[in-house]
Protein backbone atom coordinates (compact mmCIF):
# COMPACT_ATOMS: atom_id res chain seq x y z
CA UNK A 1 0.00 0.00 0.00
CA UNK A 2 1.34 3.41 -0.96
CA UNK A 3 0.09 6.73 0.42
CA UNK A 4 -0.50 9.24 -2.35
CA UNK A 5 -1.85 12.23 -0.42
CA UNK A 6 -3.47 13.34 2.81
CA UNK A 7 -7.19 14.00 2.21
CA UNK A 8 -8.22 15.29 5.62
CA UNK A 9 -9.25 14.48 9.15
CA UNK A 10 -12.76 13.52 10.13
CA UNK A 11 -14.48 12.90 13.42
CA UNK A 12 -12.38 9.90 14.37
CA UNK A 13 -9.81 9.26 11.64
CA UNK A 14 -7.20 10.72 9.34
CA UNK A 15 -7.95 9.93 5.70
CA UNK A 16 -5.40 9.32 2.96
CA UNK A 17 -5.64 8.66 -0.75
CA UNK A 18 -3.71 5.41 -1.33
CA UNK A 19 -2.84 2.99 -4.07
CA UNK A 20 -3.55 -0.64 -3.14
CA UNK A 21 -3.37 -3.64 -5.49
CA UNK A 22 -4.13 -1.50 -8.54
CA UNK A 23 -6.99 0.41 -6.88
CA UNK A 24 -7.17 3.95 -5.53
CA UNK A 25 -8.78 3.98 -2.07
CA UNK A 26 -9.68 6.42 0.67
CA UNK A 27 -7.89 4.91 3.67
CA UNK A 28 -9.04 5.85 7.17
CA UNK A 29 -6.37 5.56 9.87
CA UNK A 30 -7.86 5.27 13.38
CA UNK A 31 -5.39 5.55 16.26
CA UNK A 32 -5.55 2.95 19.04
CA UNK A 33 -3.28 4.87 21.44
CA UNK A 34 -4.24 4.54 25.10
CA UNK A 35 -6.51 7.47 25.94
CA UNK A 36 -10.25 8.08 26.24
CA UNK A 37 -10.60 9.74 22.82
CA UNK A 38 -8.89 6.91 20.97
CA UNK A 39 -11.04 4.35 22.78
CA UNK A 40 -14.20 6.06 21.46
CA UNK A 41 -12.54 6.36 18.01
CA UNK A 42 -11.84 2.61 17.97
CA UNK A 43 -15.48 1.93 18.91
CA UNK A 44 -16.64 4.28 16.13
CA UNK A 45 -14.45 2.43 13.58
CA UNK A 46 -15.77 -0.97 14.73
CA UNK A 47 -19.34 0.35 14.50
CA UNK A 48 -18.69 1.67 11.00
CA UNK A 49 -17.57 -1.81 9.91
CA UNK A 50 -20.65 -3.42 11.52
CA UNK A 51 -23.07 -0.93 9.93
CA UNK A 52 -21.42 -1.31 6.54
CA UNK A 53 -21.59 -5.11 6.72
CA UNK A 54 -25.21 -4.94 7.87
CA UNK A 55 -26.17 -2.68 4.95
CA UNK A 56 -24.47 -5.01 2.48
CA UNK A 57 -26.08 -8.18 3.82
CA UNK A 58 -29.53 -6.53 4.01
CA UNK A 59 -29.23 -5.16 0.49
CA UNK A 60 -27.99 -8.48 -0.90
CA UNK A 61 -31.01 -10.24 0.66
CA UNK A 62 -33.46 -7.72 -0.81
CA UNK A 63 -31.74 -7.82 -4.19
CA UNK A 64 -31.90 -11.63 -4.33
CA UNK A 65 -35.63 -11.72 -3.66
CA UNK A 66 -36.75 -8.50 -5.35
CA UNK A 67 -38.47 -8.34 -8.72
CA UNK A 68 -38.51 -4.52 -8.81
CA UNK A 69 -35.45 -3.24 -10.73
CA UNK A 70 -35.80 0.24 -9.16
CA UNK A 71 -34.93 -1.17 -5.72
CA UNK A 72 -31.83 -2.79 -7.15
CA UNK A 73 -30.90 0.30 -9.20
CA UNK A 74 -30.92 2.70 -6.23
CA UNK A 75 -29.52 0.37 -3.59
CA UNK A 76 -25.92 -0.25 -2.71
CA UNK A 77 -24.38 1.59 -5.67
CA UNK A 78 -24.71 4.89 -3.78
CA UNK A 79 -22.57 3.75 -0.84
CA UNK A 80 -18.75 3.75 -0.87
CA UNK A 81 -17.81 0.12 -0.43
CA UNK A 82 -15.44 -1.01 2.30
CA UNK A 83 -12.75 -2.88 0.34
CA UNK A 84 -10.05 -3.32 2.98
CA UNK A 85 -9.78 -3.42 6.74
CA UNK A 86 -6.91 -4.35 8.98
CA UNK A 87 -5.38 -3.44 12.31
CA UNK A 88 -2.10 -3.56 14.15
CA UNK A 89 -1.03 -2.59 17.67
CA UNK A 90 -1.30 1.15 16.92
CA UNK A 91 -4.03 1.63 14.31
CA UNK A 92 -7.17 0.37 12.59
CA UNK A 93 -7.18 0.82 8.81
CA UNK A 94 -10.39 1.06 6.73
CA UNK A 95 -10.07 1.26 2.94
CA UNK A 96 -13.11 2.57 1.05
CA UNK A 97 -13.82 3.30 -2.58
CA UNK A 98 -12.70 6.83 -3.25
CA UNK A 99 -15.78 9.02 -3.58
CA UNK A 100 -16.27 12.58 -4.75
CA UNK A 101 -16.72 14.83 -1.72
CA UNK A 102 -16.66 14.39 2.03
CA UNK A 103 -20.00 14.02 3.76
CA UNK A 104 -19.40 17.30 5.63
CA UNK A 105 -18.90 19.19 2.36
CA UNK A 106 -22.09 17.72 0.92
CA UNK A 107 -24.22 18.33 4.02
CA UNK A 108 -22.99 21.65 5.34
CA UNK A 109 -22.18 25.04 3.91
CA UNK A 110 -19.42 26.18 6.26
CA UNK A 111 -18.78 29.92 6.15
CA UNK A 112 -15.78 31.80 7.45
CA UNK A 113 -12.05 31.34 7.44
CA UNK A 114 -10.04 28.71 9.27
CA UNK A 115 -6.45 28.61 10.46
CA UNK A 116 -5.00 25.45 12.00
CA UNK A 117 -8.46 23.88 12.25
CA UNK A 118 -9.93 26.81 14.20
CA UNK A 119 -12.38 29.40 12.92
CA UNK A 120 -10.85 32.89 12.76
Amino acid sequence: MRKLEFLGKGGFAAVFKVSYEGHILALKQVSKTANYKSSSDVNAAKNEIKVHNSIISSYDSVKASCKNPKVIEYGYDNICKLLYNNSDNKDIWLGFELGGHTLNKLCFNIKGSFNGGARI
